[in-house]
């Protein structure tokens, strides 16, 4: 999270920056899902710069920006009574949303792919950039501030299943329901600057591995 990305978060609790590739309506179920934790939730297309980063850094299609307002209130429901019901609208949500775009990844290339793209297009060949594909979605938590601030990201790459992605869901869901809140608080505490963590989900491992 960027300069940039603070100080929206300090004018709404939550952002949705979508891919303009991305059709309102494709996040509807999506964005519905967040709202119900917080209806503070503004929604942006826009189009990301250019990239050179490995493939769960790219950016992806919709970008979640939950703020720390939105952080309270979600963890105030999965510790509540109504915690079933807001991991499963969640679930429900991140599964519409990966059934709406599959297929519509971005193919993201670095400088060395450009250049050797254009050195088979001088020599007469069919010039093919290899690139990575980037992630459907990136959820990116601000979870604790002053005097630090600490943000943790769930990458779900592109290549998840309409199963997998619920199984990524209940998987975050219970990273977060267990103990990390306490250790990104403490961290907060600790640091007096910008802590981030990255945390991608393994299809071979069923589990959230931190980069």
């Amino acid at each position: 999270m960027g300069a940039d990305d603070k100080s929206q978060v300090e004018r709404h609790d939550a952002y949705l920056i979508c891919d303009p590739e991305v059709a309102a309506d494709e996040v509807r179920e999506f964005k519905s899902a967040l709202s119900a934790i917080s209806s503070d939730l503004e929604v942006q297309f826009q189009e990301p710069g250019v990239q050179a980063a490995a493939e769960w850094a790219l950016p992806a299609l919709v970008l979640a920006i939950l703020g720390k307002p939105f952080w309270d209130g979600f963890i105030g429901e999965l510790v509540g009574e109504a915690g079933a019901g807001v991991a499963k609208r969640l679930k429900s949500g991140v599964k519409a949303l990966f059934r709406r775009l599959r297929g519509r990844e971005k193919v993201w290339a670095n400088a060395d792919q450009i250049r050797a793209a254009i050195k088979q297009r001088e020599s007469g060949q069919e010039a093919v950039v290899q690139g990575s594909h980037g992630p459907i979605l990136r959820i990116q938590f601000l979870i604790a501030e002053g005097p630090g601030r600490v943000v943790t990201n769930f990458v779900f790459l592109s290549q998840l299943t309409d199963e997998q992605a619920e199984d990524a869901t209940d998987g975050m869901i219970e990273v977060l329901r267990h103990g990390l809140q306490a250790e990104r608080q403490q961290a907060a505490v600790d640091f007096l600057g910008y802590f981030s963590t990255t945390y991608v989900y393994d299809v071979a491992c069923k589990d959230w591995i931190r980069t």
